[in-house]
């Protein structure tokens, strides 16, 4: 218990056997974090080494993901380019609306231009008269 930093299931061997009967797909019930990675239980049509790969480099992270289950498949070329250009829509639609957020935030922080009056009157006091004589 003090070694995860989430308690595992009791019997993680049946847990995963029973999610693999279940899911029609191999399961393994892993703790893997910045220090390692350790197999807690797996069921049948995955191996230690191939999980411990898979994880080696923790993809779900640990601080705010929360991300308490992962879904690890073979994927074809077809998946693949699908991916890639669903990553290179989303990746797009992100960068345009962080600028757009920065230029609204900075319009934010501008100061209003000269003659610029939100109230609809005019301000005599910024009037400029040109010198009758140069």
């Amino acid at each position: 218990y003090n070694h995860y930093a989430k308690m595992a299931p009791d019997r993680p061997y049946e847990v995963a056997e029973r999610l693999a009967e279940q899911t029609g797909c191999p399961v393994v019930v892993i703790d893997a974090n910045d220090l390692g990675v350790e197999v807690l239980g797996h069921s049948k049509g995955i191996t230690i080494p191939l999980a411990k790969q898979i994880f080696a480099d923790n993809p779900l992270a640990q601080t705010d993901e929360q991300t308490p289950l992962a879904i690890v498949r073979p994927v074809t070329g077809e998946d693949v380019q699908t991916l890639e250009e669903e990553t290179q829509k989303l990746a797009e639609k992100y960068y345009a609306d962080r600028e757009a957020a920065a230029r609204a935030e900075k319009a934010k922080q501008a100061p209003a231009p000269a003659g610029d009056n939100p109230g609809g009157e005019e301000d005599e006091s910024l009037w400029v008269m040109p010198d009758a004589e140069p």
